[in-house]
């Protein structure tokens, strides 16, 4: 048996490195994360009844309608807060797809809740603000066509309930999970922000948020680099076979 000359073992080494070492791709599926383009990519729902008022995109270090203050953008130039004039309740969903190869995937995002109220309730009832005293905000994947205040079945995990404990103004809190079970099984999903507010204002405020997908196919230059290294591994190869 004639084995291979030793300049193409190491271009065959040197292959399989270039494709270990090249760094998996990696996608943004969350739309206007930073809120610098308004609510571009997000929809906004208000719980019939509730009192005006919605998520809104701002600037400044007071809440838009009710002037309250708080630590305004995280990054950036803006950031996204819930506020209102009364009782009601408000949620900010975004529809993620998720490709089919993804390899891993991570929620992040940068969070407050100011409860002005002081007290956290959470009543068994959900997001409803027509069913006794309820105070809280949470944040969920949820079921793609779900009422977007449903709390049953239609959430498929929580990653946030209660308010912050300090008194307000609260600064941002970073968080991070893996999702990546959820992404290769589901297919696609609602990111929700919700709050519900009956004994005084709640304001929650967003910013950086981000779903970052990465998969296992390496970069196009790896590809290129691969392919074109085995076309010129095996041409030497075959002109050393040649020569003996």
């Amino acid at each position: 048996m004639i084995g291979a000359p030793r300049g193409i073992w190491r271009l065959g080494i040197f292959l399989c490195g270039a494709l270990a070492a090249s760094p998996l791709q990696a996608d943004q599926l969350i739309i206007n994360g930073g809120f610098e383009n308004g609510l571009i990519g997000w929809i906004t729902s208000v719980s019939s009844g509730s009192a005006p008022g919605n998520f809104l995109v701002t600037g400044l270090d007071i809440t838009p309608l009710s002037g309250l203050p708080t630590v305004g953008p995280g990054s950036g130039n803006s950031y996204a807060v819930s506020d209102s004039s009364g009782a009601g309740a408000r949620a900010l969903p975004q529809t993620i797809i998720v490709p089919a190869d993804t390899g891993s995937a991570i929620l992040s995002f940068d969070l407050f809740v100011n409860n002005w109220a002081g007290d956290t309730i959470i009543n068994p009832n959900g997001l409803s603000f027509t069913n006794g005293p309820n105070q809280h905000a949470r944040v969920d994947l949820i079921r793609v066509g779900s009422d977007p205040f449903s709390v049953d079945t239609t959430a498929l995990r929580n990653f946030y309930l209660g308010a912050d404990e300090d008194f307000p103004p609260n600064d941002y809190t970073r968080y991070s999970f893996d999702i990546t079970d959820l992404a290769q099984t589901i297919g696609s999903f609602q990111l929700r922000f919700a709050e519900v507010d009956t004994e005084s204002f709640m304001h929650v405020g967003l910013d950086n948020v981000s779903v970052l997908s990465t998969n296992l196919i390496p970069e196009p230059g790896t590809i290129i680099l691969l392919g074109t290294g085995v076309l010129a591994l095996r041409a030497k190869f075959i002109m050393n076979r040649r020569r003996m």
